[in-house]
């Protein structure tokens, strides 16, 4: 899995690669479907903690050779909202 990242949105929300690599393979961030992309690749949003214990919403977008991270940043009030339901559940 190559990952690449939109640094744009990761400098904008002050999010690093590192603290997006955390979440996504933290075993207890959950992750919910996006639309797909205009490109029609399937989106995801992995909604979980860094190892220094911040909620980050980080978006990937799933390419045929790769995956891109184009979003990161402090978990939105939306995700925060299903990310609690989610846990709840579980």
């Amino acid at each position: 899995m190559i990952i690449s990242f939109n640094d744009d949105s990761f400098s904008r929300h002050k999010i690093s690669h590192r603290e997006a690599l955390e979440v996504i393979r933290n075993p207890s961030t959950k992750s919910f479907s996006l639309q797909d992309s205009k490109e029609g690749n399937d989106c995801e949003m992995y909604v979980g903690f860094t190892d220094s214990g911040c909620l980050l919403e980080i978006g990937v977008e799933y390419l045929d050779d790769s995956d891109h991270c184009f979003h990161g940043q402090v978990v939105s009030p939306k995700f925060r909202k299903l990310f609690e339901e989610d846990l709840w559940e579980s």
